[in-house]
């Protein structure tokens, strides 16, 4: 039997994700295992596949429900009763570990139960990640190897290269572990001192120690309810912290965690715990909403989801190190497409293309038992899409490695993951489609009712797809930043230019490793955005002459010069943000009219009698323009407008004095400007 035949992976129904992505690093595969459940809730388990003689792994975390455990417990048993020649336990977020002392009278000791019942099911070896308490190994009579998510987390902060850090620790029972990371960064210690009302309730929080104008990172080993380290992050920018960040090893996130998190800093969630979480958490655990100047965030490193390495490191002391190393240097530029497509039938064929312009594939292959593959080479990631002929159609990016991709036309089905870059597309694909949801569902009640909802609904509303609207800006943007070092964050720059302003997008480019700078579609930005500053605030409108709704020829210049203020409106008809938007302007351009205010409407439509119905149904009293092209709009390509609403304010010579601004900005901005 070879060495790679010898040990065999399992999974429970916890954390198999996380089970697959080991045997994908291991080049194994996850072993065939059945949880049969019954009416009642009971459920059995047994192995489809001969285990005898073998070193079994069996991946589950043991977090609250009871199932969880019993779910590992049984599975224990089985493999004992089928004559595994050694159990070992990888229970990467070890549940019930808070229980771990008696701390009063007539309390159990959870921990310790659960150890107990570990050892007797039958287990040779314990393998688990950042226990609440170290003391915890005393409770077992097995080998127990402890691993611990600096491996991950240290090198992800040395990357920030942040300047004044200070680490911290939300409470005072976690000082040692964040003294650890303190001491190999050379950089202070900061302590909270917090007491508790009762469980999950945090009563007060005191800070031990200055932040004030610091790069704060606070460190703890799972985030439960977010309230100490949410309470921690507003109590830390409070003090003057400059930004707040967090890393957390194990994201339980229950109860109003997800609420708490939206509405504070961002949290990233891990597999330790629950696997659906890495996608519905990023529909909740989004920036807050603040001003531009607030910079709070908490970015839990997902320990075991974006680096499998500490995971690898299970194998490498039980004796299967030579199985990673093997996978390592077989790798090389080769690529894999493993795919399906719900609309496909076998016989079909998928195509995949990095040319969007012309859909020109470079590679396709025919749908058999509703599956296709595609292998080839490539040396950089490459963005590309997947499609069927007249049918549905997905992004993914082309890089080395296996890349799992469900080509569909509903968004909520369609799927990229299996290498780093597709899965951090993923991500960003989930956050998008929760928040374009949200947005066009509040556009829509505008839009489709505008008279059945009330002023404040309609206020409400137009505040609620702004927040969201912010909500998907600084999520995008600090993603860049934190890709800025890779082809990832070079692409986040391309595919999101229009969601920065052009000095962050310059400024960004010139952080780019000097390979990604010479890229050529990164110079043609550069180059674009330099442009753009040219028309951006401080600079000069250009004179335009575009036909009014009656079709007469208006200079742009000449209707700006009679009025003190005028705010210049992108917009269209077919556009739902816009139509919630403008009652806003409405309101502003009654307000603020007899002080020297104008409005300015610029069309991107192409239908006339669509934009004609638009600007009576929406009670637009200014002077409109287009010239019903569309997109290709000659005031909006040359003002560099990507995507609408767009607001430019400008004063009676041309200068541009605000861009972008809208709702309450907008309105404080124009009328601080009059008086």
């Amino acid at each position: 039997m070879s060495e790679k035949d010898s040990y065999m992976v399992f999974s429970g129904t916890s954390t198999r994700y996380l089970a697959e992505k080991i045997c994908q690093s291991l080049g194994c595969e996850l072993g065939q295992l059945v949880i049969t459940k019954f009416s009642d809730g009971e459920f059995a388990v047994s192995y489809e596949e001969s285990i005898r003689g073998r070193d079994i792994f069996l991946v589950q975390s043991t977090f609250p429900n009871s199932d969880n455990l019993m779910e590992l417990l049984l599975m224990i048993d089985a493999a004992k009763r089928a004559s595994a020649r050694s159990i070992n336990a990888v229970i990467p977020y070890f549940g019930w570990a808070r229980q771990d002392r008696k701390d009063k009278p007539r309390v159990s000791i959870g921990a310790k139960l659960v150890a107990d019942l570990l050892s007797v099911a039958g287990i040779d070896r314990l393998i688990t990640m950042d226990l609440h308490a170290d003391q915890i190994q005393g409770f077992f009579d097995v080998p127990v190897d402890h691993l611990y998510a600096s491996g991950v987390i240290l090198p992800y902060l040395q990357s920030l290269q942040l300047d004044n850090l200070v680490i911290a620790s939300p409470d005072v029972g976690g000082s040692k572990r964040a003294s650890t990371y303190a001491k190999y960064l050379g950089c202070p210690l900061v302590l909270c001192n917090k007491t508790r009302a009762r469980a999950n309730v945090v009563a007060s929080m005191q800070i031990i120690g200055d932040v004030k104008d610091k790069n704060v990172v606070i460190i703890d080993d799972m985030v439960d309810t977010a309230g100490t380290i949410t309470k921690a992050a507003d109590i830390m920018k409070e003090a003057g912290a400059k930004t707040v960040r967090a890393c957390a090893s194990h994201c339980v996130m229950s109860g109003p965690a997800s609420e708490r998190v939206q509405y504070s800093p961002t949290l990233f969630p891990t597999p330790t715990v629950v696997p659906r979480l890495s996608r519905s958490l990023w529909q909740t655990c989004l920036p807050r909403p603040s001003d531009a100047s607030s910079t709070t965030r908490v970015s839990a490193v997902n320990t075991l989801f974006n680096n499998i390495t500490v995971l690898m490191n299970i194998f490498k002391i039980t004796g299967l190190a030579a199985a990673g190393l093997m996978l390592a240097a077989c790798q090389s530029d080769s690529y894999k497409i493993k795919g399906e497509c719900d609309s496909a039938s076998d016989g079909d064929t998928i195509f995949i293309t990095s040319d969007f312009s012309t859909g020109k594939p470079f590679a396709h292959s025919v749908v058999k038992d509703g599956k296709f593959s595609v292998e080839g080479i490539i040396d950089t990631p490459t963005l590309c899409i997947a499609y069927k002929k007249n049918g549905p159609n997905t992004i993914l990016f082309v890089e080395p490695g296996t890349v799992n991709v469900t080509v569909s036309d509903n968004p909520a089905k369609a799927k990229v993951g299996g290498t780093p870059m597709n899965e951090k597309w993923q991500t960003i694909m989930d956050s998008t489609l929760v928040i374009g949801t949200e947005i066009d569902r509040a556009g829509q009640l505008l839009y489709n009712s505008p008279d059945n909802i009330s002023p404040e609904e309609k206020s409400a509303t137009v505040a609620r797809i702004e927040t969201l609207q912010d909500h998907f800006a600084k999520f995008i943007k600090r993603y860049a930043e934190d890709n800025i070092s890779n082809h990832f964050g070079m692409f986040m720059l391309l595919y999101y230019k229009d969601v920065f302003a052009p000095e962050e997008l310059l400024s960004l480019i010139s952080r780019l490793p000097d390979d990604l700078k010479k890229n050529e579609d990164i110079q043609r930005l550069n180059a674009e955005v330099k442009q753009k500053t040219e028309v951006g605030v401080g600079g000069t409108l250009p004179d335009f002459t575009m036909n009014d709704i009656d079709g007469q020829p208006v200079k742009l210049r000449e209707e700006i010069a009679k009025h003190r203020i005028t705010l210049i409106d992108f917009w269209a008809s077919w556009c739902g943000p816009c139509r919630a938007e403008m009652p806003h302007v409405v309101a502003l351009y009654d307000e603020c009219k007899a002080k020297g205010f104008n409005v300015i409407g610029i069309s991107l439509d192409d239908d006339k009698d669509k934009w004609t119905s638009a600007v009576k149904s929406l009670g637009m009293k200014w002077l409109q323009l287009s010239d019903l092209n569309g997109w290709h709009n000659q005031i909006a390509v040359a003002m560099g407008v990507r995507s609408i609403p767009h607001t430019v304010v400008v004063d009676k010579n041309g200068k541009i004095l605000a861009s972008g601004l809208r709702g309450e900005r907008l309105r404080d901005f124009i009328v601080s400007s009059l008086e």
